[in-house]
This record gives structure tokens, sequence and C-alpha cells, in this order.
């Protein structure tokens, strides 16, 4: 990037943008730059702790002092006072462990509704100009919402497009309160060891709030006229106004800083996405979905249908403007649920489905509550269509504090959304466990959709319409379901005491014991037997267990960090630390297909957002 000279020591941020919005910055940067000053303060080589020796020295402490030197004083003890004396002496040098940790600087941004719009482009600028400033002395600049937990987890570090989209994201409704400011001092000061600077960004009502008082404050407004922010500066006290770049730059900043104008999403070219996070099978078995490295989008993989079958290029769905929270999908259509702002919203990223809305639909319009669990994690997102006329989606969260008690005693919670017929809208319905809901589709066969879930302390099967009950399973803590030889057969059961079972009319049947350090990742039918899929706790081992015994999993190598099993068809999804994606075929104990990435490249699609 050819960027005037003014703006050279910011260089490295602003290549994450586009070329034409890091120049439209530069003003900004500037006027800044100059208003905050350098942050003072020495390099600091490193802290107390010792870490071994450097090397040989000639001046240190006595007790450092070579022993080959020691021996000079008690054979000639006048020659090694002139030695000392004249620093000829030789010392060990002792090496101090770094501690970046004790340069620290910490910015809170105020994402409410007082700095919507332009004013978070002023932000955007501070944390650039904040950043260089740190990184002068050899400090890390760390941000956080205001509005978030006072946590380490809840820290961002670096300036790439996965900070600045999470920067983005992290606007809200909800305005902050002093008490927030107050947690997120406090964790500063126990947990960062006081930061070199505590930095506010915000609007000009901290200006007035007590508990202000004592960090650097930036107080942004837009102007009258709209065109210039007002900043004031604390404890400065210095006032200045930064013109603003033209509306449709100022929306690009806003949305997406890093798509040059004119590209094209429908036939743009990537290769830096890389697939993480958890694997999702669509049914069937001849689509393999997940989270890119920039959260944004989804990627599709095509599985062929055989070893030596044609290879499809992998896609990707991109978002823009969420994060993406988990994917689901029925037949030839994929839905992601996405967090944007304070809400999640159910998407529709390919293909089509009658039953369900083909534009957004936020989560916190059909039930006010989901707002307090927007921040949990999401765990299951599998869509089923009962018929034609409804449908349903699952999401499954971990309580949180603000569960009512009744619920915390649950190790998970369950929100079912069900599409009413009459008026289209959704409706939650919440459901204390739901242990696994899978859309079934084998090749050939029609598709099947089976639940497992509890009542009053005992679970059961059911064919996926509400109310139905195939099969009483009794207590059980987790259970897997696939496309076996019959219903009853087409779930595993872990029970209380840790075993898996496979039940049977008559009775139980128990899998072998597992090794105590084994996650058990799916269950899969062959070969007239059902089997479940192990992988050992350092991610190296993948396990075939069968009631009548166990056999090791060969030559997928390299370590795995996230991996599917499909309840369809006996396929298995690796996703390995060099960050390639493997189909291995357990039946056949093959390979079927491996996807290269971060190397491969993916045919991009835009995904609309009306």
């Amino acid at each position: 990037m050819n960027l005037p000279p003014a703006l050279a020591r910011w260089a490295e941020p602003l290549a994450v943008l586009d070329p034409v919005l890091a120049s439209a910055l530069g003003p900004l940067l500037t006027r800044l730059a100059a208003a905050f000053g350098p942050l003072r303060g020495e390099t600091r080589k490193g802290g107390e702790e010792p870490d071994g020796y450097a090397g040989i020295t000639r001046r240190g402490k006595l007790e450092h002092l070579l022993t080959t030197e020691w021996g000079l004083l008690d054979t000639a003890p006048d020659e090694f006072l002139r030695r000392l004396s004249q620093g000829e002496l030789s010392f060990l040098e002792p090496e101090r462990k770094a501690n970046a940790h004790e340069r620290r600087c910490l910015i809170l941004f105020d994402s409410g509704p007082e700095q919507l719009g332009a004013p978070r482009i002023a932000q955007l600028a501070a944390w650039i100009v904040l950043a260089q400033r740190a990184s002068a002395i050899g400090a890390t600049l760390q941000w956080a919402s205001l509005d978030s937990e006072p946590k380490e987890s809840a820290l961002y570090t670096g300036f790439d497009e996965a900070t600045v989209r999470a920067f983005l994201w992290s606007r809200t409704a909800t305005q902050a309160t002093p008490r927030q400011l107050y947690d997120w001092r406090k964790f500063a000061e126990e947990a960062l060891g006081s930061p070199e600077e505590l930095w506010l960004l915000g609007g000009p009502r901290w200006l007035d709030i007590p508990m202000a008082r004592g960090v650097h404050l930036m107080s942004t407004e837009e102007t009258e006229d709209g065109e210039a922010l007002a900043l004031t500066l604390r404890p400065s006290n210095r006032k200045l106004q930064l013109a603003l770049p033209p509306p449709d730059t100022q929306i690009r900043l806003l949305r997406d800083p890093f798509t040059p104008v004119g590209a094209k999403p429908g036939k743009a070219r990537v290769s830096h996405r890389q697939a993480v996070g958890a694997l999702v099978w669509l049914p069937g078995g001849k689509f393999v979905c997940a989270r890119d490295s920039a959260d944004t989008g989804v990627l599709v993989f095509p599985i062929p249908a055989k070893l030596g079958a044609s290879l499809g290029p992998a896609k990707l769905y991109q978002q823009h403007y969420a994060r993406i929270r988990a994917i689901g999908g029925h037949n030839n259509a994929i839905f992601c649920v996405a967090k944007g702002g304070d809400q999640l919203e159910i998407r529709l990223i390919k293909g089509s489905c009658t039953p369900f809305p083909n534009k957004p639909v936020a989560l916190g319009e059909a039930d006010k509550n989901l707002f307090g669990y927007a921040s949990a994690e999401l765990a299951l997102a599998v869509l089923s269509f009962e018929n034609q006329l409804q449908g349903e989606l699952i999401l499954s969260f971990s309580p949180l504090e603000n569960t009512p008690e009744y619920w915390k005693k649950q190790e998970r919670l369950t929100l079912s959304l069900r599409q009413e017929q009459e008026t289209g809208r959704l409706r939650p319905h919440w459901s204390p466990v739901l242990y696994n809901l899978q859309t079934m589709h084998a090749p050939g066969g029609t598709p099947s959709i089976l639940r497992v879930e509890a009542t009053d302390g005992a679970s059961f099967l059911g064919d996926g319409t509400q109310g139905s009950t195939l099969y009483w399973l009794g207590k059980i803590t987790r259970a897997i379901l696939f496309s076996g030889p019959s219903q009853r057969e087409s779930v595993v059961l872990q029970r209380e005491d840790g075993r898996w079972y496979l039940p049977l009319e008559s009775k139980d049947v128990a899998f072998p014991a597992l090794d105590s350090d084994d996650t058990v990742l799916g269950a899969t039918y062959f070969g007239g037997q059902v089997r479940l899929v192990t992988l050992s706790e350092a991610g190296r081992i993948v396990r075939l267990v069968g009631l009548g015994g166990t056999k090791t999993i060969t030559g997928i190598g390299g370590k795995i960090v996230s991996a599917a099993v499909s309840p369809d068809v006996p396929l298995l999804a690796c996703l390995r630390e060099s960050g390639d994606l493997m189909i291995w075929d357990l039946e056949t104990n093959s390979r079927r297909c491996q996807f290269h990435a971060p190397r491969e490249t993916f045919e991009e699609v835009a995904v609309g957002h009306s």
C-alpha cells in the first residue's frame, strides 16, 4: 500500500483496510496523534524473575563471579583485587523473563446508542493511534466493550480483520452504566496490574460521571451540521474538531472496511479463509460445513459419493455484518445463527425452504428474554420440518447467571422455535433438556426426524412429531442419533454410570469401556454393526468401538482439532492442526477426499440481508 509519509507509522494496521478507506482515515489519525502526544515511559527489557544466564559480562555481583576467577583470589590475591578494580573479571550475566504484561494499555469502548454512527469512526481512528503509541514504548494495547463482562477472554489484542469485525459487531442498543465502568476499573487493577493507561472512548455524558474521573477519556459527539466530530480529551481538557469523510466512505468504514469498491462478491476468489470450530454434516452426507476464520461466513465442502469421483470446489457464503454462532441444514438448504449487536438472527444462506422465512429472523423479537442469552455458546442448531407447513429450529444454551433458578439445575437449556401455520411467526418454547435432534436422510432412503428428550427425569425417543413417543429410554446423560437398521437401533446412550449402550428391545447392550481420555464423536452403522467413533484427548488417535471390540484407525495423520461423524453415512470429517480438512471413509478405512486449507481457494458467494 502506498501511503503518504505522514501515515507511514500506521502502515501495518492500515494495511488491513481497503486502501481508499485507509487514506480517508489519514486526517483523523494525524490530528488525534498530535492531541494524544507520546506515551511517556521507557522500554523495559524484562522483569525480575530469573531465566538462566545470557552469557558472560565484565560487570556484575560477586555471587555471579565465575568459579575460575575465585581461584585467582587464592593464588594471587593482589592480582585479583587489581582486576576487580579495573573491571577485568568475568561474571555470569543473568537472563530475565520478559514481563510484557507489566506494560499494558487498555481501551474500553462505549458501543451504546450515543456512539452509533460517525462517533464509531473516531473510536476506530483512536484505536489505531493508541496501538502505535503503546507499541512505541514496548507496551501491549488491549481493548474490550464496556458492556461486556470483565474477564481476560473479553479482551482483544492486535489489529486485524477479525478484531476489527469484533469491534464493528460490538455495537449495542443498551447504554453502559457507571457500575460497568467500576467493574472494569477494578478488574484492570487486580488482574492486569494497573495498566499504563486506561482509556474510555464514549459520549459526552461521561464528562459528568464521577466514576470516569481518573481514567483517560475521549468524549465524542457529532456537530450540529453533522459534518464533523467534536472531541474532548481528559485529563488534558483539550477540545478539537475532526472533519468527517464523505457519507459513502463513512458507511463503508462502519459496515465492510475490507472489500475494495467495485469488487463483485459473486465471483471473487479468496485464499486466506480457513475452516475453524465445529464441523457440521448436512443431511445425506453430501456436504460438510464450518465457520470461516474471519467468523463471518460459512464454508461448504462438497463430498464426493465415492473415492475417485470428481471433487467440486468449496464455497464461502459470506455474511459480512454478523458473527456466525452455529450452522444447520435440511436437504439442500443451509441456515446459520448469527449474532449482530444485541441479538441473534436465523439466516438462510443457501437454497430455499418453503415454510421458513427467506429473510433474517431476529430471535430477540421472538422472545425478549433472548437478549440475556445472546452471549451464550450455541451447542446445537438443527432444522427439522415435520411437514410442508411447519418448521422448527432447536438451539441449546448453557445456563447463565440470569437464568431462572429452576433452569440452573440443568446442564443444558433448549429453545424450540416453531412457526405458526396461521401467522408464519416463530414462537419460542423452552424445554429443560433436549439431548439430540437429528434430521437423517440416508442415501436412497426417505428423510426421518428423530429426537431424544427428557420429561419428569426420564428420556424418550420420538419421531419428531410433538408429543410422539416411540420408546422410553430411562435416565441418560447423553444421546447420539444416527441412521441405524431400525428406529430403536438408531440411538446410542450414555447412562449415569458413564458407559455407552445400544438400547435393544429386551435389554441394553454395553459397548466396551472407553479409554479415560477418549471423547465420543458420534456413532455409525455399516457391515451389520453399530460402532462408536472416538478421538483421544491429544487429538491423534481415532478408534472404532463396536460391541465386539475396538479398532484403531490409522492413516489420518496429524493432530485433529475438530471432528464430526455423519449421522447418515460412515464418514468422518477431520479438521487437522495444519488447516487441512480430511474426509475419512470408516467402512473402507481409507481417505475419501481432502481439502488443503488455507491454501485452498473458495468461490465467495454474497448472502443478501433483506
